[in-house]
């Protein structure tokens, strides 16, 4: 039996849009100069690269492939602050190490969800709508909208965080479903019942069972 729900494999794709750039350079991702609609603009570019080469090997579960993606992934994102919001007052009941290991599991459990999601996806366009406000600021909100072979238009929003290195995302909400309080919401009961604890031991059985599952 599958202990979590799974999201839409559109908000997992919007997420991996702005999170990855597989084999190719990343001049902006620690540039604090640099817009969060120019790092999002960068990280949409490269993924769409990502998808047309390892399409193949996404949907046989090649498992090269995810740790390839899983490299990429961490440069883009803030996961201390994404697990913190994730886990709401309970970041704060957990220990040190709950903290870290939570953030290590979960980690895990998106990549593979991504992979999945990834494997259904090709040939899309994606328009970036520049970021019009203040750089100064420590959020900033970045619209893009993913155009599928199939005419549809769907809007993503990248949530971002100002840190001393540049803009990083924490959040990202596709058609007004934010990804961390889908995550949230999917948590709060095991959470009630059984802890910090008890959750991170489901997530280290999903991801060990993710890993031997794996292909190549």
């Amino acid at each position: 039996m599958k202990i979590f729900r799974p999201l839409t494999g559109c908000i997992l794709f919007g997420f991996m849009l702005g999170t990855c750039a597989v084999a190719a350079p990343r001049p902006l991702i620690d540039n604090p100069q640099v817009s969060p609609s120019a790092l999002i603009s960068q990280a949409t570019t490269q993924v769409l690269a990502f998808l047309k080469t390892h399409r193949i090997a996404l949907r046989t579960e090649n498992r090269k492939t995810v740790v390839a993606l899983a490299n990429e992934v961490v440069p883009y994102f803030d996961f201390a602050l994404t697990s913190q919001y994730v886990l709401g007052r309970y970041w704060q009941r957990a220990t040190p190490a709950e903290r870290n290991q939570f953030q290590g599991f979960f980690y895990h459990y998106l990549i593979h969800a991504y992979a999945t999601a990834l494997r259904h996806y090709h040939g899309v366009r994606i328009t970036v709508v520049p970021y019009r406000g203040s750089t100064e600021v420590h959020y900033a909100n970045v619209l893009t909208v993913i155009h599928t072979r199939g005419g549809q238009s769907v809007h993503v929003l990248y949530a971002l965080y100002r840190t001393l290195r540049g803009w990083r995302i924490f959040d990202v909400s596709v058609e007004g479903i934010s990804y961390v309080m889908s995550f949230r919401n999917q948590f709060a009961p095991i959470l009630e019942k059984v802890g910090v604890a008890g959750l991170i031991d489901r997530l280290r059985t999903h991801t060990l069972g993710a890993q031997s599952g794996g292909k190549g």
